[in-house]
């Protein structure tokens, strides 16, 4: 007991939190909901309010109240909630996500919204999200558009693989892939990821693939073909150094 009420404490005292009573706008909802995530959990129900992104009011968003969140995922995040940006097709509930609504009432410039990333930790300026198009001071040259293959998540084909730009096994005839921001590691079929790991060189440990530092530089280059054009990963693009 003392563990679980020492969790809860240290996520409320860490975080932002919303309070309905001091909002106007409040629209009781109250529909419970529970979501399992790749890590973590949470456990809560609906509100319906207006939800504001850097000044710009979305009305009648109804969202997840957060009211049960197990183990320590949330407590050492540094974030205060979770937006999806996936299809309305796998939202909880049918609930209709926040972006689709800003499309709704008009709210954005295009029906388009982009990422920038930055990997360096001890930058103040982690990265962006930018709703309604795309800040071209954060990228060179020109996009490479891929049909979704499938609403819910971004999904896409890819058409193969190249190791070091010599055509490879992976990939053979195409497959399909997801683009998503929520996970931090590169993932796939588990027959795939073993073999490319042991021809690179890795050993496994507790379900990760390790590499010794002093071999990251003579890695090879790994290159995704997706729409005819070719996307190359360096080891230091592919390899998370702890």
């Amino acid at each position: 007991m003392l563990t679980c009420t020492t969790t809860i404490f240290a996520v409320i005292e860490s975080h932002e939190r919303y309070d309905s009573s001091k909002s106007s706008t409040y629209y009781p909802n109250g529909t419970k909901i529970e979501i399992e995530y790749g890590s973590g959990s949470m456990a809560g129900f609906l509100s319906t309010d207006v939800t504001t992104l850097q000044g710009v009011a979305i009305k009648n968003q109804t969202f997840a109240e957060a009211t049960q969140e197990p183990g320590e995922s949330f407590v050492i995040a540094k974030f205060d909630g979770i937006l999806g940006m996936g299809f309305p097709e796998i939202a909880e509930l049918g609930v209709t996500p926040v972006f689709n609504n800003m499309i709704i009432q008009q709210l954005v410039d295009q029906p388009v919204f982009s990422f920038y990333l930055d990997r360096n930790a001890n930058d103040t300026h982690g990265g962006e999200m930018v709703l309604g198009g795309s800040d071209p001071q954060y990228y060179t040259g020109n996009f490479t558009y891929v049909e979704v293959s499938r609403d819910g998540y971004w999904q896409f084909n890819v058409d193969g693989m190249l190791i070091n730009a010599q055509k490879s096994d992976y990939c053979s005839g195409g497959c399909e892939a997801i683009a998503d921001t929520g996970t931090s590691l590169l993932t796939g079929p588990s027959s795939e990821i073993t073999k490319l790991n042991n021809q690179l060189g890795a050993h496994s440990e507790m379900g990760q693939f390790m590499f010794d530092c002093s071999q990251i530089a003579s890695l090879p280059t790994v290159t995704f073909i997706i729409n005819s054009q070719k996307f190359s990963l360096t080891s230091k693009d592919y390899v998370l150094v702890v």
